[in-house]
């Protein structure tokens, strides 16, 4: 059974992405990263993070939407991470 921390990264550009992940890996949380707000909310209600960093602006489901939609089910911490 793993016991650490899992962090969800949603965030469209891979370099950024790839930034948060090594990091947090490093400090020993489980990372797992979406590139799209595609099936995040799936995910989250099938495994639920201890810690989402959310982009606002994503490919096919914004990090509004996401938001929204995960809080109808969820009261998971959410960073939002954005240039806006």
């Amino acid at each position: 059974m793993n016991n650490k921390p899992r962090i969800l990264i949603v965030e469209d550009e891979p370099a950024l992405a790839s930034i948060f992940q090594d990091y947090l890996l490093a400090e020993g949380f489980d990372v797992d990263v979406h590139h799209t707000g595609e099936h995040v909310v799936e995910d989250v209600r099938n495994n639920t993070p201890d810690l989402i960093l959310l982009d606002r602006m994503l490919p096919v489901k914004d990090g509004l939407t996401i938001c929204s939609e995960v809080r109808e089910f969820s009261v998971v911490p959410i960073i939002m991470v954005t240039a806006k």
